[in-house]
């Protein structure tokens, strides 16, 4: 019996290793799916995980699906040799997993025919490789349909990769029916490409002679016997397909490009008599759609198009065209290297090249270029098609027309009624645009070799673009340039502005060569100019020499400049401290489509009002640094959102962040989060499953967050491989910091290390409504927080001054009193001494150091030291050498229209009292009497200025006292009626001496303000100081009426120049601008402000229109009643400039509330 067991254990055995090796069921292999959002127009992906599946070994030659359809591939596995080839077979849906680290080869190919799938999956290194070679003499694809000399080759069936790394070399010589590398068999006709979906990983394909690296094999008959491309659909990764009289991606030699869309990735794509993308040899480019990404097409040798159709021997009777191609977006280099378009037909030797088909490009970086056909359109000899560009930057360099037909004059051209193009157009024979007849309808930025022009009434590109340093652009009469946020226009040739025409810039126009400005600069954005300042620029907009130093705030508050830096632009993406500089500086609003890639020891600067955009996040990882610097107001911002696993601003997928240092500005990062979830990118530190590196934060406002598996500030992680960074070191010694993600673990150094004169409130949680202040909060010395937060998902702290007591005492005889009870260093209290009947005062004296404003004076300020401070008011005994009595003297109580105000309340008989009368505005003194306690009435002289007197009788004293309101004497301007809104305001400032007239009789009430006027108002109302102060202003002499007010204005910081060397005497002030300045005003003259710190003005229309910078300076004005809403009360207009009667209505309004005249 046990004899008979044990041969059936061994035969069972022996029957189960002649089956596929089959994983049971929890012994789980993960991979990586990627999904396409079409709202987003993005990728997303998922970790997943199989269990049931059969891991490939070298006798794995049969892919099916009968069990799970699910195959693994790990470490080294090869199937066939080169001698002795053998294909796999894909029967039905397959799947795919290359384990990371492993290579899969198969010498023989892989075979998907029409009707079959095979999908294949990478994890999460993405380092798993798959090499298939089709068999030499098969006509085979490297993966897809089998080939035949004798009959038709195979369609391929549908073939999707998502990651890993893809080799595939179809086979074929150049007199053979070729395979593709993915794709269609070789035959007579060639297969078709089938369906070919990629989405990530790296693919490398390599066509037979005369099939495509990706699409339809190939036969060496010319026309229709070549596979057509089939289905063509990149989603991303980064693919390279090479064909010979095949195209790159598209038909084999005689096929069609069938139907190809690429969304994003890097592609490149080569053919010779083949397009680089579109037809083969002979072939028309078929349906080519471009969303995005970065491709480049080129031909080597021969006539096809870069992309469009395949070239054809001698051309003949044979049409050839370019299909239909639409680029929408994306950066697209296409090159022809003969007779072939850059983007179109296909060419021949003998001059009947192909027509250009239906070309439409309305986004994107696309450059096409050829020697002998069009850049754009039509062959050598060929007819321009349709081409219609409506957006993007495009540059159209041909041989024979840069856009247009390979035959003089074919083809037509047009851009759409609303075009936003910048487009350059240029050929060796110099007839860039031959369809020009009626430029009339177009519309967009047009370079007709080196001269160019705005069409259309107004142009808004979309894109930033250069003037080269041989072109000139020209907005002629009546035309209008729009710059929007976000877009640079970079001048090194010649920018000429028409008179009438405008140039309206919301974005950057950086100009380094000759700006003529004739007409209008409107300026709502930046412009940085070198050697010559532009003339007549109007608006809120910043004004940057390139030339000169950059302010900045450093690390311990102190403002520093920088001379050498870069300008950061779209394009600028790789930021390194190895050249001479290292600073990077940002201006305006500018988006970063890619990442920006951190090397060295980098610096950036956050100017005043730029926001930076960079959608696809900041890489600093390893041994790199990234300062961030803000500037004296702080308002300067960038966003930074990771892609693809990486952090926010930090380490990519599975690096660790390097060093990032903010003490400045408004800093918004957050990390990547992929595969719902699973794939974590730090808003600032390491990418998924990286640390956290080291990360310092002395000022500015910080928000970074993370995912549900990586932190706010710290590690990424990745939840499929349980790869979770550690914390690295965060060291917070000022700003605002709110950090949201992953629970904080015990492996993340956090410390806070206030410094002096502040401390540090933290708070933490699992959210921001359940957060509660650490043990210990606020924090006064450094503190390792680490254990206090360990396990919360939400972190937040915020810098707050240490606040000293303040006691006020009296010596005997009097009074004192303070506002405060506490005070910060440098905060200053209001003290007033009250003397007793009797006593005087003597002086204030403090325990602990601190500084009075006049020690002398019973009503002064004193500003608080480093400490708790004890002041005393003294006081003594009135005494004139002789024991007389004194005797007390009554002041009238509250009187219409005026006051009387005494130093003290008492005098000895035949002392002098001085008192002084003070009428309120608009009133005067009408009687005034001094009488004795038997009511007889004593003499009182005026001493002026208010002043009275009278000599001190042996008894108590009362004094009685009436106004009368004053009528104004008629203002002496005939332009301000007195039922004017602003006639009030008028008066006030011109009797008070802020405002006089622009002449004799006028006030010019519709006539806007400068900055030199607005500077000596402001000057006036704070007692017109005498400061020493080095002013170098190119345009403010020293014995200008305004030169000591623009000397003060910007020692105070109240006014600042354009840091160009100018102050921009005579430049008008806008609204928002004025506000800003009376904000200023009121800080530096120690006023409260705090009244608009929560004021809403997003009730008004035109709050969109707001520069961030001036957004607390406008709700103080707003919530104070300084500013209100202009026309109908609906609109704040804060670009609008503001006239002399609005700047009087705002001084009146602004001198009123805190001006003691």
């Amino acid at each position: 019996m046990k004899k008979r067991m044990f041969s059936v254990f061994i035969c069972m055995a022996l029957c189960l290793s002649l089956l596929p090796t089959t994983v049971l069921a929890g012994d789980t292999v993960s991979f990586i799916e990627y999904s396409w959002n079409k709202d987003t127009s993005t990728l997303t992906s998922a970790t997943k995980s199989v269990s049931d599946y059969t891991t490939i070994t070298n006798s794995t030659t049969n892919w099916n699906n009968t069990a799970t359809g699910w195959y693994v591939a790990q470490g080294d596995v090869t199937i066939g040799s080169e001698t002795v080839p053998q294909s796999v077979t894909v029967n039905g849906d397959v799947r795919l997993i290359l384990a990371d680290g492993c290579t899969l080869t198969v010498n023989g190919g892989i075979q998907v025919a029409e009707g079959n799938s095979l999908i294949i999956y990478g994890q999460s290194g993405g380092t798993g490789q798959l090499i298939a070679n089709a068999a030499s003499g098969s006509h085979n694809a490297g993966i897809g349909g089998n080939g035949s000399e004798n009959s038709d080759g195979e369609t391929a069936g549908t073939i999707t990769i998502h990651g890993g790394q893809v080799t595939a070399t179809g086979d074929g010589d150049v007199f053979e029916y070729s395979g593709a590398g993915i794709g269609g068999g070789g035959g007579n006709p060639a297969g078709s490409g089938g369906t070919v979906i990629i989405y990530g990983g790296q693919v490398t394909a390599t066509g037979g002679s005369r099939g495509s690296g990706i699409g339809g094999g190939g036969s060496p008959v010319r026309v229709g016997s070549g596979g057509d491309g089939g289905t063509v659909t990149i989603y991303g990764g980064t693919v390279t397909a090479t064909g010979s009289v095949g195209a790159g991606i598209g038909g084999g030699s005689g096929g069609d490009g069938g139907t190809i869309t690429i969304h994003g990735g890097t592609v490149t794509a080569t053919g010779s008599g083949g397009a680089g993308i579109g037809g083969g040899y002979s072939g028309s480019g078929g349906t080519i759609i471009i969303h995005g990404g970065t491709v480049n097409a080129t031909v080597r040798v021969g006539h096809g198009a870069g992309i469009g159709g395949g070239g054809g021997g001698d051309g003949g009777t044979t049409t050839i065209h370019g299909g239909t191609i639409t680029i929408h977006g994306g950066t697209v280099t296409a090159a022809a290297s003969s007779n072939g378009a850059g983007i179109g037909g296909g060419g021949t030797n003998s001059g009947n090249g192909g027509s250009g088909g239906n070309i439409t490009i309305s986004g994107g970086t696309v450059t096409a270029t050829s020697n002998g056909g069009a850049g754009i359109g039509g062959g050598s000899g060929g007819n321009g098609g349709t081409v219609i560009i409506s957006g993007g930057t495009v540059t159209a360099t041909g041989g024979g027309v840069g856009i247009g037909g390979g035959i003089s004059g074919s083809g037509s051209f047009s851009t759409g009624t609303s075009g936003s193009a910048v487009i350059f157009a240029s050929s060796n024979s110099g007839n860039a645009i031959p369809d020009n007849d009626d430029t009339s309808s177009w519309q967009g930025v047009i370079f007709q070799g080196n001269k160019g022009n705005v069409y259309g009434t107004s142009v808004t590109p979309i894109e930033d673009f250069t003037i080269p340093a041989d072109k000139t652009l020209v907005i002629e009469e009546g035309k209008t340039l729009i710059l929007s946020q976000g877009v640079a226009l970079t001048n090194n040739g010649i920018l000429t502005i028409s008179q009438n025409a405008t140039l309206t810039n919301e974005g950057v126009l950086i100009t380094k060569g000759t700006l003529t400005n004739g007409g209008a600069i409107q300026n709502k954005g930046a412009i940085v100019y070198y050697e010559t300042k532009p003339e007549g620029v109007t608006g809120s907009g910043s004004v940057f020499d390139g030339d000169s130093p950059v302010p900045y705030v450093d690390e311990t508050g102190a403002l520093q400049t920088c001379s050498d830096y870069t300008l950061v632009t779209s394009d600028v993406t790789q930021w390194t401290g190895d050249t001479e500089s290292g600073w990077y500086v940002a201006v305006g609003k500018i988006t970063l489509g890619s990442r920006a890639a951190v090397t060295g020891d980098v610096r950036l600067i956050l100017t005043d009002g730029c926001t930076l955009t960079v959608n696809s996040g900041i890489q600093v990882d390893g041994n790199n640094s990234l300062t961030i610097y803000g500037q004296k107001d702080g308002s300067g911002t960038v966003n930074a959102t990771g892609a693809s696993g990486n952090a926010g601003i930090g380490g990519g997928y599975q690096g660790s962040g390097g060093t990032v240092i903010i003490s400045g500005g408004t800093v918004n990062a957050t990390g990547s989060v992929n595969g719902a979830g699973s794939v974590n990118g730090a808003g600032i530190g390491g990418g998924a499953g990286g640390s956290g590196g080291m990360v310092t934060i002395s000022g500015g406002t910080v928000n970074a967050t993370g995912g549900t598996i990586s932190a706010g500030i710290g590690a990424g992680g990745i939840t499929a491989s349980g790869n979770f960074g550690s914390g690295g070191t965060i060291i917070i010694s000022g700003g605002t910091v709110t950090a949201t993600g992953k629970a904080i673990g015990n492996d993340t150094s956090l410390t806070l290390s206030p410094k002096a004169g502040e401390k540090i409130a933290a708070r933490a949680g699992d959210s921001e409504s359940g957060a509660t202040p650490l043990a210990g909060s606020p924090f006064a010395t450094e503190t390792k927080i680490t254990d206090l937060v360990s396990g919360q998902k939400y972190f937040h702290s915020q810098v707050e001054k240490i606040t000293y007591t303040v006691t006020v005492q009296a010596s005997e005889g009097g009074t004192a009193t303070a506002d405060k009870t506490t005070a910060a260093e440098g905060e200053v209290i209001t003290l007033t001494a009250t003397p007793d009947s009797g006593y005087h005062f003597t002086g204030w004296t403090s325990s602990n150091g601190g500084s009075f404003a006049d020690a002398s004076g019973s009503s002064t300020t004193f500003t608080m030291p480093a400490g708790d401070v004890t002041v005393t008011a003294n006081f003594a005994r009135n005494s004139s050498g002789s024991s007389d009595p004194t005797y007390s003297v009554t002041l009238p109580g509250e009187v219409e229209g005026g006051t009387v105000t005494a130093n003290k309340r008492y005098a000895e008989k035949g002392e002098t009292f001085p008192f002084t009368v003070t009428p309120d505005e608009g009133w005067e003194l009408d009687t005034l009497t001094v009488t004795d306690r038997s009511g007889k009435k004593l003499e009182v002289t005026h001493k002026g200025g208010g002043v009275y007197a009278f000599q001190m009788p042996a008894g108590q004293v009362e004094i009685e006292i009436s106004f009368r309101e004053v009528k104004p004497e008629p203002l002496p301007f005939t332009d301000v009626r007195e039922d004017t809104w602003y006639s009030e305001a008028v008066r006030y400032v011109y009797e008070h001496g802020l405002m006089a007239g622009t002449g004799a009789a006028t006030f010019g009430p519709d006539v806007t303000t400068s900055r030199s006027m607005i500077a000596t108002i402001l000057w006036r109302i704070a007692g017109s100081p005498v400061v020493n102060y080095a002013m170098n202003f190119s345009d403010v002499p020293q014995d200008q009426w305004y030169s000591e007010a623009v000397r003060w204005a910007t020692s105070e910081g109240v006014v600042s120049g354009y840091g160009d060397g100018s102050f921009g005497t005579n430049d008008p002030i806008t609204r928002e601008q004025f506000a800003l300045m009376l904000w200023r005003l009121a800080q530096n003259q120690g006023y409260d402000v705090s009244v608009g710190e929560n004021t809403n003005i997003l009730s008004y229309t035109d709050v969109s229109e707001v520069s961030e910078y001036a957004i607390p300076a406008l709700q103080w004005a707003v919530g104070a009643g300084i500013i209100s809403g202009t026309g109908d009360g609906s609109t704040l207009s804060p670009q609008g400039q503001a006239t002399r009667a609005q700047a009087a209505v705002m001084l009146m309004w602004f001198c009123e509330k805190y001006v003691t005249w």
